[in-house]
């Protein structure tokens, strides 16, 4: 319908306007933050500028929501400023009606997002945040990638991967005598981090030791050991962002199968899946605010209202989810909370024609 496209048009540009007033000033912080850790190591001016660019797509999706609700709310007060919402509405066309192709064009920005989350933003973010690491290692060299080199003193240690992001695999260390010979080396299939010592647990070990001309061989299902740089680690893990849907859902199923913590990265898979609902939450509760307000003076302020509860609502999710994390609340219904609260203030309103 004609109407709805017009609508749609308008909406998209306030969508578009939007993303962009949020992320110009974000970036900008951002790389203000980037260019503190410059002349450190390698890390130049440079990197820090690719580092910003290569997370905006990220930065954008998780920004969405809140865009969306913005956009609608300029896209609609451009239409009630040249009268063209009020005539809409004289024509019996009902609030559900306005709300849908607001609805629609927010739906076909969020599906966009989804598929860029997982085939652009995410591989970007892990290149950003692997160079971002490769260009600041302390104690070692990394391997883009995949893993890294160090050393200290008699010991080298070799890193071949890092599966998701997060475990380092394919583990050789190497311990030399005095004389510089080798005595032993571990090699290990991957080994689980402990997040608040730093220490390793190596997993399925093969160990070789070397005395004269003899050599030993030791198989273990595990083995304790203790980097030698928990100070200043080269081998950072990757944000969950970095990862792809898939990848973050094969992750979570290793912290299970392990026994290790699996709320943070539950809780970002959650958010990411249910993206579109609060996004589409959003752009129902912007069309009240725009719609009720069309038809007094006091438009602008209530066009201001529905930013601030934007912002509120914003703000607000960003605590309850940090808040949720140390009280171990399920994920899944905090991540359902925001796309549900905006959905049934945003109906409510309407309703009751703010």
């Amino acid at each position: 319908m004609i109407l709805d496209r017009y609508i749609m048009r308008e909406t998209l540009k306030g969508y578009a306007l939007a993303l962009v007033v949020l992320l110009v000033p974000i970036s900008l912080i951002e790389l203000l933050e980037q260019f503190e850790d410059v002349g450190d190591q390698a890390y130049s001016g440079a990197h820090a500028f690719g580092f910003v660019v290569l997370t905006m797509p990220t930065k954008c999706i998780a920004l969405l929501p809140f865009a969306i609700l913005l956009g609608a709310l300029y896209g609609l007060a451009n239409l009630a400023r040249r009268s063209e919402l009020t005539v809409i509405r004289s024509l019996g066309v009902a609030n559900m009606r306005i709300a849908l192709p607001v609805m629609l064009s927010a739906g076909l920005l969020l599906g966009l997002a989804v598929a860029l989350d997982n085939y652009l933003a995410s591989p970007l973010n892990r290149t950003a945040s692997l160079s971002r690491d490769f260009f600041l290692a302390k104690e070692g060299e990394l391997l883009r990638g995949s893993g890294f080199w160090t050393r200290s003193e008699r010991t080298y240690v070799n890193v071949g991967s890092l599966k998701w992001g997060q475990i380092p695999g394919d583990i050789h260390i190497f311990e030399l005598g005095d004389e510089g010979q080798v005595e032993r080396v571990i090699q290990a299939e991957y080994a689980r981090v402990n997040e608040r010592s730093g220490e390793w647990l190596l997993i399925n070990v093969d160990t070789r030791d070397f005395e004269n001309t003899q050599v030993s061989r030791t198989m273990m299902s595990e083995l304790p050991w203790k980097p030698f740089w928990l100070a200043s680690m080269p081998m950072q893990t990757l944000p969950f962002e970095s990862l792809s849907l898939g990848e973050l859902r094969e992750y979570i199923d290793y912290l299970r199968n392990t026994g290790q913590q699996t709320h943070r990265a539950r809780l970002n898979l959650w958010q990411r899946f249910t993206l579109p609902l609060t996004g589409l939450g959003m752009a129902f509760l912007a069309v009240p605010f725009a719609i009720g307000g069309a038809r007094d003076r006091t438009f602008t302020r209530k066009l201001m209202t529905g930013a601030m509860v934007g912002i509120g609502f914003y703000l607000g999710t960003q605590i309850s989810a940090s808040a949720a994390l140390l009280a171990e609340i399920e994920p899944s219904l905090i991540a359902l909370v925001p796309s549900t609260v905006a959905a049934s203030l945003g109906g409510y309103l309407l309703h009751r024609g703010i």
